[in-house]
């Protein structure tokens, strides 16, 4: 559906669809709708079909992790919230893969509340991922939208007398951006 709807064969998508539900079967399948109605764009489609998919399978890794970029991606923080924490909970067999999106999801949710001390969980969330994942791309761009959006909690300066030491850091003392060197 997605190929479909990307190459704008759009008289081949309904088809689609309707082979995928005689072909998928019925506990899987809000979920699989989900997904393809969100990709030709039909989110209220695809809002019913994420809910009932957690109510079908309100434990499952996938369809929790699924339902909370959909929400995520749509700036519907207050709906992703209760997903990304249960992801995060103990009793789900999630993959750090899974943890690691769970983490970042609930620190753009935090994040979206705008105070200061949601956003420090946030960054801290962020920080916990790139401990266990320093390479992440995708943690590493949120940590530093989330810093970029908050200017004010950071003090920048010129080099002391030795020429080494200027840039703007982080109040804990932490380098963000390098200095300049004066030639």
């Amino acid at each position: 559906v997605q190929h479909l709807v990307r190459t704008e064969q759009t008289a081949d998508v309904d088809e689609a669809v309707a082979k995928a539900v005689q072909q998928v079967a019925p506990e899987e399948l809000p979920l699989v709708l989900a997904e393809c109605y969100q990709s030709m764009g039909r989110s209220t489609a695809a809002m019913e079909q994420f809910e009932l998919a957690l109510e079908a399978r309100p434990n499952d890794v996938l369809t929790l992790r699924r339902a909370a970029e959909f929400y995520i991606n749509r700036g519907q923080f207050a709906e992703a919230e209760p997903l990304v924490q249960r992801l995060l909970s103990s009793e789900l067999q999630a993959t750090e893969s899974d943890l690691a999106f769970g983490r970042r999801g609930l620190a753009l949710v935090l994040a979206a509340d705008k105070s200061y001390h949601k956003l420090r969980e946030a960054i801290a969330l962020l920080d916990e991922n790139l401990k266990a994942d320093p390479g992440s791309v995708a943690d590493r761009k949120d940590k530093a939208l989330l810093l970029a959006r908050s200017p004010a909690r950071f003090r920048c300066g010129r080099a002391p007398a030795g020429g080494r030491g200027g840039g703007c850091h982080l109040r804990e003392g932490q380098r963000l951006l390098p200095g300049r060197r004066r030639r």
